[in-house]
């Protein structure tokens, strides 16, 4: 009989150890934990496109860990999906201040002042991006879209110049550059670019010329490149429009 009551109490003490290593787990691991989770289910919603979701989570993440730099980082980026740039400013400046070696943030940081109007604010950013990561194409080139919108064309042509030395199939960079050097009367010099674009990537050369021409509705050149695009691609019938749109918009000379 007192074997069985000392099997019992036993049996007690060790279920009562189980239940306490177990409740310790559960509820006192440290809160370190729980920011990753809450960061990585930013993540995921952020991938499915359910971008206030994504914002949820990395407000949650952050009040477990309030110098989750990543967090901040992630929760400015769904802020700049959802238009809320100013506040995206706010979240790269913290993302900033605590890793100021941060490129990323430092880029992102730069398109939400450059989508307000602050280019050179967003050239200051770009600076630092190219600093920190000499060979990134994409600083360069957005570095030289800042500079055309100050009125500084060949700084920015030599930004596009060093973007596509860094990424020789960069479209996007042959089109700032072809654009930038027929505003100085370069057309011959632009045209080559306009060609070298449609070469590398008709497609994307015609999602370009959509985009500025939604800005630029009255500009020619756009409608002749994106036609000449169409007409790579076999789309003989929209080319055709936007030919005509050319001439249309074009001063008739006799």
């Amino acid at each position: 009989m007192k074997y069985v009551l000392g099997s019992i109490v036993l049996l007690i003490l060790v279920a009562a150890g189980c239940y306490f290593w177990f409740q310790w787990n559960v509820t006192d691991q440290p809160e370190s934990d729980d920011a990753e989770v809450y960061y990585n289910r930013a993540i995921e919603k952020a991938r499915l496109g359910q971008y206030a979701a994504a914002l949820t989570n990395f407000n949650t993440a952050i009040q477990f860990k309030p110098d989750f730099v990543y967090a901040y980082y992630g929760r400015g980026i769904e802020k700049a999906r959802l238009e809320q740039f100013e506040a995206a400013i706010s979240d790269y400046n913290t993302a900033i201040r605590l890793n100021p070696d941060f490129a990323d943030a430092y880029y992102n940081r730069a398109v939400a002042k450059a989508t307000l109007g602050q280019s050179e604010a967003a050239i200051s950013d770009y600076d630092k991006v190219i600093h920190l990561k000499p060979n990134d194409a994409v600083a360069y080139c957005g570095r030289g879209l800042e500079k055309s919108k100050i009125n500084l064309p060949k700084d920015a042509i030599s930004d596009f110049d060093t973007a596509i030395r860094l990424k020789p199939d960069f479209v996007e960079a042959y089109l700032d550059r072809g654009l930038e050097k027929s505003l100085l009367g370069q057309q011959d010099s632009a045209n080559d670019d306009f060609d070298t674009a449609i070469q590398l990537n008709a497609e994307k050369t015609i999602v370009y010329f959509d985009d500025f021409i939604k800005r630029n509705p009255n500009s020619l050149s756009p409608y002749h490149y994106r036609g000449v695009a169409k007409m790579e691609l076999g789309q003989y019938t929209a080319a055709l429009v936007d030919f005509d749109t050319f001439i249309q918009l074009k001063p008739c000379r006799i």
